[in-house]
């Protein structure tokens, strides 16, 4: 198994090119493990449960990364509704913009 020491020297002798994507890949990586802990330390509501945790009844409550995947869930559930809906505007307007395309066509024909 090669030690750390040796990937980072043999990172070392690569070019610029893949030193700064390994180092832009890195921060990435690290920054979203820190966002997601963050954002899953954020939405814990305080709503009376202080309480009921400085009481021994920590079992009753959700884990950090428990509540992240459901507001992960919860977020992307909205994304593809929103999507959804997205996609069903563009089909009326498409609609509407044929069937105005046909009435003005329709009316061309006629005036000749």
């Amino acid at each position: 198994m090669r030690s750390p020491l040796d990937f980072l020297e043999e990172l070392q002798q690569k070019p610029e090119v893949t030193r700064r994507a390994f180092a832009v890949a890195s921060v990435v990586v690290i920054m979203a493990v820190i966002v997601s802990l963050w954002f899953a330390t954020f939405s814990i509501s305080d709503s009376g449960n202080s309480v009921a945790i400085a009481a021994g009844s920590a079992e009753d409550q959700p884990s950090p990364f428990t509540l992240f995947w459901n507001y992960a869930k919860d977020a992307i559930s909205q994304a593809k509704d929103k999507i959804s809906e997205a996609k069903t505007e563009v089909s009326k307007l498409q609609d509407n913009l044929a069937t105005s395309t046909d009435s003005a066509a329709t009316s061309t024909d006629i005036e000749q």
